[in-house]
């Protein structure tokens, strides 16, 4: 939880250009391609904006053929739907988008799915007819599941609270502990990556992306523990498990 105290005050020593020499001199894979990453977006979209700023200049008919004709996400977004998304709808997007590139038998057999749905319900379908869909479905909750756009959630205790923990573990005093007191004030952070990814609940391939699980009955552990999650876990009605110390007690 380092990065949580230590990044704020990182951001703000010295110049970019100094904060950018820094990156690229820290040894690490997973830094540098997270920089590679974030190079390659900033020139993507300010290509894009500028394409569609000069477009916009030459008038309305020159803005509306560029988004008609246009092949960027943007382009096929702003032609086909009023797409009202915040950065967590966009990213879990391009997620989707991106783990279907990599996985073909996954891409047709949804492909098969939404082609038999418009023959069915026509080009444009219902959100009830949408939502019905069952592998488009399977395919939204197992990417929300391994790459929840909230990886971790911050919460502050407003009053003390006991917690119960669902698996007892062993303190420094070599007693074993079923529960933990978070005193009022405490900062708790919750990582719901983690839960998604548990192996004690989701089973040994907990770290595969297969939205075919979706479409047989979860691990019974999962719906024993039902812990609700950012996949839309509609299979079993989320109940918290935690213990409070008083009804009115309220850790978040």
């Amino acid at each position: 939880m380092s990065r949580e105290y230590l990044l704020p005050k990182l951001v703000k020593i010295g110049t970019p250009r100094l904060r950018r020499l820094a990156v690229n001199l820290i040894p690490s894979r997973k830094i540098q391609k997270l920089r590679d990453i974030i190079d390659t977006m900033e020139r993507t979209s300010v290509d894009i904006f500028e394409t569609k700023q000069k477009a916009l200049q030459k008038g309305d008919e020159a803005f509306e053929s560029l988004n008609e004709h246009g092949k960027d996400i943007m382009s096929i977004l702003g032609a086909s739907l009023a797409f009202a998304g915040t950065d967590t709808t966009s990213n879990a997007l391009s997620r989707i988008l991106s783990l279907l590139s990599t996985h073909p038998k996954v891409q047709d057999t949804l492909r098969s799915e939404v082609m038999q749905a418009i023959s069915t319900y026509g080009d444009e379908m219902l959100y009830d007819d949408l939502v019905n869909l069952p592998f488009l479905d399977a395919v939204c909750r197992e990417t929300l599941r391994l790459y929840p756009p909230f990886p971790l959630a911050g919460r502050i205790a407003r009053q003390d609270a006991s917690v119960s923990l669902s698996t007892p573990i062993k303190g420094l005093d070599g007693r074993q502990m079923t529960s933990i007191m978070i005193p009022k004030g405490t900062k708790v952070y919750i990582s719901i990556l983690n839960a998604n990814r548990d192996p004690a609940l989701w089973g040994p391939d907990s770290h595969e992306w297969k939205p075919e699980r979706w479409l047989s009955p979860l691990p019974q552990a999962l719906a024993d523990a039902r812990v609700p999650g950012i996949y839309s876990n509609l299979y079993a009605t989320p109940q918290v498990s935690t213990k409070m110390s008083s009804p009115s007690t309220y850790v978040g």
